[in-house]
């Protein structure tokens, strides 16, 4: 999910659209339970059918089965959860693009895996497909406008980059102020380890790796990836200038710049 929380809505029964796909094509059908205008949802359907398919291929998806994408005013955030995707209506088309790969990223690996590679692997895929195209990266959740990379390498320059084994741990979203930075920073730095995981070592790792929570030489590997973020010597900047401007966000910037300071 591209924020998680917990929800409570109905379920529709009837279905508005229906895509015939070919084999290589994502299988979806895409309900429009917020009345959106029909042009809109049709003209939808192609771009989904895109970036689902680049979604496969990044990911090594062969056979995912077919997914519901609901577009409704019940939620605020994407959400998945066994073979359907809750879409937020009430946003634009770029954002929307965004909770689609995102959340199918989901449905093409599988929720079996632990917290950080579940949301490691949605957040990275976003980004690889969107440097693909040229686009700016997401200004949203994670990003907010950098590279995970570069995320990763200020935690680290900051003092805040904790051992992979203690996001490892993380069950889920936690709440409070210390685990709402943490989980967010979660889906940061499971993003950069899970791209470098798939650059490096390819897809049989990547899978392997999900399917067992973690890989199994996870020390080795945290020390590999460590050394390249190092290597790329990403510029410094200042968080304050890509975070949102609300408290929530804003408890992250003290905190990042609280531990700058002491170092």
């Amino acid at each position: 999910m591209r924020l998680p929380r917990l929800l409570r809505f109905a379920i529709p029964a009837v279905l508005v659209a229906a895509l015939p796909l070919r084999a290589a094509e994502p299988e979806f059908r895409l309900v429009n339970e917020a009345g959106l205008p029909a042009a809109k949802v049709k003209a939808l359907g192609p771009v989904f059918t895109g970036l689902g398919q680049r979604v496969y291929a990044l990911l090594g998806t062969s056979d995912p089965g077919p997914v519901e994408a609901l577009l409704t005013r019940e939620v605020d955030i994407g959400y998945y959860h066994q073979g359907r995707i809750w879409l937020p209506a009430d946003t634009d088309d770029a954002d929307l693009r965004e909770t689609w790969v995102h959340e199918l990223a989901h449905h093409a690996t599988g929720q079996d895996s632990s917290f950080l590679m579940k949301e490691g692997v949605a957040s990275y895929t976003v980004e690889a497909l969107w440097r693909e195209d040229g686009r700016a990266l997401p200004e949203g959740w994670p990003q907010y406008g950098q590279r995970l990379d570069a995320w990763v390498a200020l935690f680290a320059a900051r003092g805040q980059l904790l051992p992979l084994d203690s996001y490892f741990a993380l069950p889920g979203y936690q709440g409070g102020v210390d685990g709402d930075f943490r989980s967010w920073q979660a889906y940061v730095v499971g993003g950069s380890f899970v791209g470098w995981l798939l650059r490096e070592h390819g897809i049989a790792a990547f899978r392997l790796a999900f399917e067992r929570g973690q890989p199994r030489d996870l020390q080795a590997l945290e020390k590999a990836w460590r050394a390249d973020i190092a290597t790329a010597r990403w510029p410094a900047f200042d968080p304050a200038e890509y975070l949102p401007a609300r408290p929530r966000y804003q408890r992250y910037v003290q905190r990042l710049a609280a531990a700058g300071a002491e170092r």
